[in-house]
C-alpha cells in the first residue's frame, strides 16, 4: 500500500510541477503589474476591488495564453524545447487545453463583473492568443506585433476595471508597451532561430537574418520607451519618479541590446537567452514606472485640492477639539444648551416659512435672483464673445463690461465668482486676460494687478482642476500670452463617435465643440488632425445647434452668460454658425444689467425645489400657495429628448422651459411632487422615474446628465445618487428594487476611509455625507456599516459652537448645519444630540425670519463658488421642522 501511495503522491507532485512550469512563474507577475498600472492611471488605486481584479484577470488571461500556446506549439516544442511539460509527457494535451479554457473563463467572469465594456477587448485578446500560436507566430513580424498588442490590451483592460473607458493619457503608454513587447518577442525569436528554422517557421531572423532582427528590435524598443516617456510628461504634472524609473529600465535595456548588436550576424543562443532574460526583468521595471507615475499624479491632485482649501480657509488644518454641550448657568466651559420652549421653534418655523413665501412669484417660482446671480465669469464670457463676434456694434456693451470688471476687482488684485467674496484663481485668470484682450493699454494696471495675484497664488498650474486650467489657457491664448501651440487641443475628431463624445465631455460638449472648431482655424494641426477635424466638423456643429434649438433658439445657451460666451467665442473665431453668433450678440444685449455685468443664469427650479422641500417638512403641504409650485413643476417637466446629451424626455433642469437635464433637480422634484396633495402629478412622477431609471450608470450611480460619464463636476456623485434614490423611494419604488440596491452598493464603495461622502455640486463633504446618510435611513439601512460610519463622521466634525462647516475646521454655515441636523435626526439620533445645531440655527436667523446664505454651491468644484439663499432658507427650515417632529415623538 505504501509504495502505491508514494507513487500516487509522486505523480501528483510531477503533475503540479508541470502545471507550474507551464505558468512560467517568472513572467506571471508581469501581467499583474500591467493591470495594476492601467488601473492606477485610471484613478483606481484607492479601490481594493479594482486592484484585485486588475491584477488577477490579466494574470489568468496570461496563464491561459501559456496553456494554449504550449498546446498549439507542442510539435514545434518537440523539436526546439523537448523539456517543456507537453513534449516531455508530464502534461497531457487535454489537460493543457482544459487549463487554458478554464483560466480564460475565470478571467472573463472577472472582467464582466468589473465592466461589461471590456468584453469586446477580452474577446480580441483571446482571439489574439489563439491566432498568435496558430497563425501569426510562424509568419514573421506579424507574430511579434500580435504578441505586443496583447500587452497593450492588458494595460487598457486594467484601466477599464476602474473606469468606464480608458483615459487618454494611457494611450501613448499602451502604444509604447506594444512596441516594447514586440521588440522583446523579436529578441526571443533570435534565441529560437534554429528551432524555428527546423520547424518551418518564417520568423524575422529566419527570413532576414539575425542582425536585421536585432536592429529592428532595437528600433522598436527605443520607440516604445520614448512613448512611455511621452505618456509620463502628458499624464503627470510631476513626472520625475516615472522618468527616473523609466531611465533605470532603459539602462537595463541597453545592457540587453549591447551584446546583441556587437555580435553582428551570428548571435549565440546563450547571448540571445541572456538578453531576453534581461528584457523580461526590464519590463517589470517599466511597468513599475507607470504605477509610480500614476501614484505621483494622484498625490499631486490631492495636494492641489488641499492647497486650494487652505488658500481659501487657512484654518482648515486645525480641527478644534470636540467640546460637549452643557446646560446653561453652570461654570463649565463649552457650548450652552438651554431648554427650548415649543413656541420658540414654532415661531422660527412660521417666520421662516413666511420669509420663503415672500420670495414667491405668481407663477410659483421662489425667486432669489437679482444680485445673487451677478457673475464675474458671466461678464468675462460676454465681453470676450462680443470682442470676437461684434467688436464695433457691441462696443458700448464691451466698454460697460470692462468697467464693471475693473470696479469689482479686489484691492489685492483678484476677482471672485461673486463680487465681494474672497478672490479665486479661475475668475482672476480669465478676467485679467479678457481685460488685456479688450484694451491692453487702457487696462494695463488692472491686468498687472490681476497677474500679480495669480503669481502669488502659484499660477495656472496651482489651480486644482485640470479642466479649469485648460479653459484659462484658452483665454491666455486669446490675450496673446500663450502661443496657440501651447494651448490644449480639444480632440474634435471624437465627435465622429457621438456616444463616446458625450461620455468624455458631458455637459461641456457644446463648449468643447465650439472651441475645438476655432482651433481648427487658429491652432497648428498635423495633416491627419486636420483631416479628422474636417470630418468631425458637422457633428460638432450639430451638438451646438441641437442644444441651441432645444432651448428655443433664444440666442443663449443654458441662460448662462459664461456658457454662452464660450460657445459664441468659439463659433465666431471659427467663422461658423453665423445665425447662432448673431443670436448670441442679441441675447447679450437683452440680458446686460444696467451696471454692465452679466449673470450666471436663473435657477428657478433649483430655488423652488429647495424652498418647497423645507415647507413640506414644516407641514405646509396643503397651503394653497404651494399649488402654484406644483403647477410649475408639472409645466416645466421636459417632454422632448435632449439629444445632445442622449437624454430621453421626462427630466427637470435647473431653469427654463427647455432647460438642460439634471439628476439632482429631477430627484428632488420627484420627492416634492409625491408629498404634495392630489393625483394629477401621477403621470409626471411615472415619467420622472423612467428617466432616472434610464440614466442610472451601469455601476449603480448617477451623474448629472450623461450616463456612464466620469467627467469632473458632473460624473458619478454620491449626493446626486442619493437624491435620485430618494426620488425613487418617495415615488413608491421599494428598497428591495434592483435600482435601489445597486445604488446603495455603489454608495458603500464610494465612501471615503473617514466615513464621509463627496458632493460635486456642494463644497467638500458635509453636504454629500448628510444626503447619503438620509438615503440609507430612508432605505431602511440606517444601522448598516456605511450609515454608521457616515453618522460618526458628522458627529465627529461638529464645531464647538454646535454648527457644521466642511468638516475640515472652517466656520459653520446655515446650509451645512441644516444638512447635518436633518441627516442625524433622519438616521434615528435623539433630539438632544442635534440640539446644539438647532440652537445655532435659531441664533443665526435674519430679521424677518430668513437665514444668511454662504458660498457652499460649486460652480466649478474647488475653484468657483456662489451662494443660494433658497438652499439656506429651505435647509434651515427643514432641520427645525424635523427637530420639532422628533421632540414631539
Amino acid at each position: 500500500m505504501a509504495p502505491t501511495i508514494t507513487g500516487l503522491c509522486r505523480r501528483i507532485g510531477w503533475s503540479v510541477l508541470a502545471h507550474v512550469q507551464t505558468w512560467r512563474p517568472y513572467t506571471s507577475c508581469y501581467p499583474a503589474l500591467l493591470g495594476l498600472a492601467g488601473t492606477a492611471v485610471a484613478g483606481g488605486a484607492g479601490r481594493a476591488d479594482a486592484l484585485v481584479v486588475a491584477a488577477l484577470a490579466p494574470t489568468l488571461g496570461w496563464l491561459s495564453g501559456h496553456y494554449l500556446g504550449d498546446y498549439f506549439d507542442r510539435n514545434l516544442d518537440a523539436i526546439g524545447k523537448p523539456h517543456r511539460p507537453i513534449p516531455s509527457g508530464r502534461l497531457s494535451t487535454e489537460a493543457a487545453l482544459f487549463g487554458g479554457l478554464a483560466c480564460a473563463a475565470l478571467s472573463a467572469v472577472l472582467v464582466v463583473w468589473a465592466n461589461w465594456r471590456i468584453v469586446p477587448l477580452f474577446v480580441v485578446a483571446v482571439a489574439g492568443i489563439v491566432a498568435y500560436s496558430k497563425v501569426f507566430k510562424r509568419r514573421g513580424i506579424a507574430g511579434n506585433v500580435t504578441r505586443g498588442s496583447l500587452t497593450a490590451l492588458t494595460l487598457v483592460i486594467g484601466a477599464m476595471v476602474a473606469a468606464a473607458w480608458p483615459p487618454w493619457p494611457l494611450l501613448p503608454v499602451a502604444a509604447g508597451f506594444l512596441l516594447h513587447d514586440t521588440a522583446s518577442n523579436l529578441v526571443g525569436t533570435v534565441r529560437d532561430v534554429d528551432g524555428d528554422r527546423a520547424g518551418g517557421y518564417r520568423s524575422v531572423p529566419v527570413r532576414r537574418g539575425v542582425r536585421h532582427a536585432v536592429l529592428l528590435a532595437l528600433r522598436l524598443y527605443s520607440g516604445g520607451v520614448a512613448l512611455v516617456v511621452l505618456g509620463a510628461v502628458w499624464a503627470t504634472t510631476d513626472p520625475a519618479a516615472q522618468l527616473a524609473i523609466t531611465a533605470v529600465a532603459a539602462i537595463i535595456g541597453a545592457c540587453a541590446f549591447t551584446p546583441l548588436v556587437r555580435a553582428g550576424d551570428v548571435v549565440s543562443a546563450r547571448t540571445a537567452l541572456r538578453a531576453h532574460e534581461l528584457l523580461v526583468a526590464e519590463r517589470l521595471v517599466l511597468a513599475a514606472a507607470i504605477i509610480a507615475g500614476a501614484a505621483m499624479a494622484a498625490r499631486a491632485r490631492n495636494r492641489a485640492a488641499r492647497t486650494a482649501v487652505l488658500a481659501t480657509h487657512p484654518s482648515a488644518d486645525a480641527r478644534p477639539p470636540r467640546v460637549p454641550a452643557r446646560p446653561c448657568g453652570g461654570r463649565e466651559k463649552g457650548p450652552c444648551v438651554t431648554f427650548l420652549r415649543p413656541d420658540q421653534i414654532n415661531e422660527a418655523i412660521t417666520e421662516g416659512a413666511e420669509a420663503l413665501f415672500a420670495a414667491q412669484r405668481e407663477d410659483g417660482v421662489f425667486d432669489y435672483g437679482g444680485a445673487s446671480l451677478t457673475s464675474t465669469l458671466g461678464t468675462v464670457g460676454a465681453v470676450c464673445a462680443l470682442h470676437f463676434a461684434d467688436p464695433g456694434g457691441a462696443a458700448d456693451l464691451i466698454e460697460a463690461g470692462v468697467g464693471w470688471l475693473k470696479r469689482t476687482q479686489a484691492a489685492e488684485g483678484g476677482w471672485a465668482m461673486v463680487p465681494g467674496e474672497a478672490s479665486e484663481a479661475g475668475p482672476t485668470a480669465v478676467a485679467s486676460a479678457v481685460l488685456h484682450l479688450a484694451d491692453p493699454r487702457g487696462n494695463a494696471a488692472a491686468v498687472e494687478s490681476g497677474q500679480e495675484w495669480m503669481r502669488e497664488f502659484g499660477g495656472l498650474e496651482a489651480i486644482p482642476h485640470a479642466e479649469v486650467v485648460a479653459w484659462c489657457r484658452q483665454f491666455y491664448g486669446f490675450a496673446g500670452w500663450l502661443d496657440a501651440r501651447e494651448m490644449r487641443r480639444f480632440p474634435l475628431e471624437l465627435a465622429l463617435l457621438p456616444g463616446l463624445y458625450r461620455r468624455l465631455f458631458d455637459l461641456r460638449a457644446p463648449m468643447v465643440s465650439a472651441l475645438g472648431l476655432a482651433q481648427t482655424r487658429h491652432k497648428p494641426l498635423t495633416r491627419l488632425q486636420q483631416s479628422l477635424a474636417k470630418l468631425a466638423e458637422p457633428n460638432a456643429l450639430a451638438v451646438i445647434r441641437q442644444v441651441y434649438e432645444h432651448e428655443g433658439s433664444t440666442g443663449g445657451w443654458c441662460e448662462d452668460a459664461w456658457v454662452t460666451g464660450l460657445i459664441c467665442t468659439g463659433l465666431a473665431r471659427a467663422g461658423l454658425g453665423g445665425d447662432m453668433v448673431d443670436g448670441a450678440v442679441g441675447w447679450f444685449r437683452r440680458t446686460a444689467a444696467p451696471d454692465g455685468s452679466w449673470s450666471s443664469g436663473p435657477l428657478d427650479l433649483t430655488w423652488s425645489m429647495y424652498a418647497t422641500a423645507g415647507l413640506l417638512e414644516a407641514g405646509y403641504a396643503d397651503d394653497p400657495r404651494l399649488a402654484a409650485v406644483k403647477e410649475l413643476f408639472l409645466r416645466l417637466q421636459q417632454d422632448q429628448p435632449f439629444t445632445a446629451f442622449g437624454c430621453a424626455p421626462g427630466f427637470w433642469g435647473w431653469s427654463g422651459t427647455r432647460g438642460w437635464p439634471a439628476t439632482l433637480e429631477t430627484g428632488e422634484i420627484l420627492s416634492a411632487l409625491n408629498h404634495l396633495p392630489g393625483t394629477d402629478q401621477a403621470d409626471a412622477v411615472r415619467r420622472g422615474v423612467t428617466w432616472l431609471t434610464l440614466q442610472q450608470d451601469t455601476r449603480g450611480s448617477w451623474g448629472l446628465c450623461v450616463r456612464n460619464t466620469k467627467v469632473a463636476n458632473s460624473g458619478p456623485c454620491p449626493h446626486m445618487t442619493a437624491q435620485a434614490v430618494d426620488g425613487l423611494l418617495d415615488s413608491g419604488v421599494p428598497a428591495e428594487d434592483r435600482r435601489v440596491r445597486r445604488a446603495l452598493r455603489w454608495l458603500a464603495k464610494a465612501q471615503k476611509p473617514d466615513g464621509s461622502f463627496e458632493s460635486v455640486w456642494y463644497r467638500m463633504h458635509t453636504a454629500g455625507t448628510s444626503a447619503v446618510l438620509q438615503t440609507f435611513a430612508k432605505a431602511g439601512a440606517a444601522e448598516g456599516e456605511p450609515a454608521r460610519r457616515a453618522r460618526a463622521w458628522l458627529e465627529r466634525t461638529r464645531l464647538t459652537d454646535g454648527s457644521w462647516g466642511t468638516g475640515a475646521g472652517e466656520p459653520g454655515t446655515v446650509e451645512e448645519t441644516g444638512w447635518a441636523v436633518s441627516a442625524l435626526l433622519a438616521a434615528g439620533a435623539e433630539p438632544d444630540s442635534a440640539r446644539s445645531g438647532v440652537d445655532w440655527l435659531l441664533a443665526h436667523r435674519l430679521p424677518g425670519g430668513g437665514w444668511p446664505a454662504a458660498n457652499v454651491n460649486e460652480y466649478v468644484r474647488h475653484v468657483c463658488r456662489y451662494p443660494n439663499p433658497a438652499l439656506a432658507h429651505g435647509l434651515a427650515l427643514k432641520a427645525l421642522a424635523r427637530y420639532r417632529k422628533a421632540v414631539a415623538r
